[in-house]
């Protein structure tokens, strides 16, 4: 299913319809891209089903326990979403903020605990400081201790400090 979405803008703006419009790209990566819209929210346009599906059901997770930060990171909104376009909208949010949720697993694991201590211990070198590895693992622990996210793309970019932020 890979390459379905390679018109992502077109999809973003059929999506969008006449009620908005895409303001800009914010990026683009493995799960889809992200454009900034007209209106105050992002929409991700995926690539496949599978990371679609796990995005929604994060967000429906975060909705009904009423997340609006982990850790002090802001957590964006789901606003709506298209499954036959694979599209969400989410709220804006600025740094500090976690965001990416198409790579978690839901309330268990296929990882073993030797697996999720090497992929953490992978991690640590995606961070500028010690203490954002540590804040990111924090706000790793706290999503699947307390929420049943098991969050497994722990980044700068998905995991934003607001030391770290860039204005346009």
């Amino acid at each position: 299913m890979t390459g379905l979405h390679d018109n992502s803008r077109e999809t973003a703006q059929q999506f969008l319809g006449a009620s908005a419009e895409i303001e800009k790209s914010l990026g683009a990566g493995t799960d889809g891209t992200v454009y900034l819209t007209t209106r105050p929210s992002a929409i991700k346009v995926f690539k496949n089903q599978h990371l679609f599906q796990n995005e929604l059901a994060a967000y429906q997770r975060i909705e009904e326990r009423e997340i609006r930060n982990v850790c002090g990171h802001a957590v964006p909104s789901l606003i709506t979403h298209d499954d036959t376009l694979l599209v969400l909208e989410i709220t804006k949010v600025v740094p500090p903020y976690i965001l990416d949720f198409g790579k978690i697993e839901l309330d268990h694991t296929t990882f073993s605990p030797n697996q999720i201590n090497e992929y953490l211990e992978s991690c640590r070198d995606k961070f500028n400081t010690e203490e954002q590895w540590e804040q990111a693992l924090n706000i790793h622990y706290v999503l699947r201790k307390h929420h049943g996210i098991y969050y497994n793309d722990l980044k700068l970019g998905n995991i934003e400090f607001a030391d770290n932020a860039t204005l346009d």
